[in-house]
């Protein structure tokens, strides 16, 4: 591939790029050594927003792939998830026609074939493995039944996106989140348990501190079992602690994120999405 079809290939606009290139390569010296670098500038949006491969990088600059590697630490360019997602679904888009790998077929069955290869089923979510850490995060967090609900909205995401994960984190959302579409960078969180309360905590909320103060006294006074005084502590930290920090993260880190309460919430939700 030459340097024109690479600039074509990633639909590189060259009025952004400081420099030619290809009239005016990097200078060497011996005819080896390199006397001079790229522009950082271009250097990061030829990698970062164009999504040019290091191997195409290559021949653009005429380096090998240990300088290509140098400059990115040189730069310190390298990409998060989140760009790398976005870099994802450009490449999708110039090699498929679509805007999301779930559209395309080739890639959902390679993707079952990949996974029964390595794992002798068509999901992962078949495994015993991943069964039983499933039960024992659900006993951890006395979640049982909501399990049920959560288990139906997993089926559900599959059956549109394909690929989805679950008790997902990354260095954006350090949280463990119900379920994850990578292909879509979507965080979605199912707060269907009680300690989630029914919506979003708001301190200046009457009624939200009526029910508060409620956990509170239960909790001071001791009323129901052991157990139970467990559960009101661990829900009062969820609904005005953990939650909002999570929500706090989410607007910090400018997230694709969504929560739902109830079922009928994440129905309305699902079969709006791209209907």
């Amino acid at each position: 591939m030459t340097k024109e079809e690479i600039i074509i290939k990633y639909q590189v606009n060259v009025s952004k790029l400081k420099r030619d290139y290809i009239k005016n390569p990097l200078k060497k010296n011996d005819g080896f050594h390199l006397s001079e670098y790229p522009d950082k500038d271009d250097f990061i949006y030829l990698f970062l927003n164009c999504n040019v491969k290091r191997d195409d990088l290559c021949i653009l600059f005429e380096v090998s792939h240990g300088t290509i590697d140098n400059f990115i630490k040189l730069f310190n360019c390298r990409k998060s998830r989140k760009q790398a997602n976005i870099n994802t679904r450009k490449t999708i888009l110039l090699q498929y026609g679509y805007d999301n790998v779930t559209k395309v077929k080739e890639i959902r069955d390679r993707q079952v074939q990949t996974c029964i290869k390595k794992y002798g089923v068509d999901n992962i979510s078949k495994l015993e493995s991943t069964k039983k850490k499933k039960t024992e995060t659900t006993k951890r967090n006395h979640t049982t039944v909501t399990s049920k609900q959560e288990e139906e909205i997993y089926k559900l995401l599959i059956n549109k996106f394909t690929a989805v994960e679950r008790q997902y984190k990354s260095e954006e959302y350090p949280f463990d989140c119900d379920f994850y579409i990578p292909n879509l960078n979507l965080y979605i969180e199912y707060q269907g348990t009680w300690s989630h309360g029914k919506e979003p905590y708001n301190k200046n909320n009457i009624l939200h501190q009526k029910q508060l103060k409620d956990w509170e006294d239960r909790l001071k006074n001791k009323i129901g079992k052991n157990i139970l005084n467990s559960r009101y502590k661990d829900a009062i930290k969820v609904w005005t602690i953990r939650d909002p920090l999570k929500r706090q993260t989410v607007k910090e880190n400018n997230l694709n994120w969504i929560e739902f309460f109830n079922m009928n919430q994440f129905m309305e939700w699902y079969n709006n999405f791209l209907s």
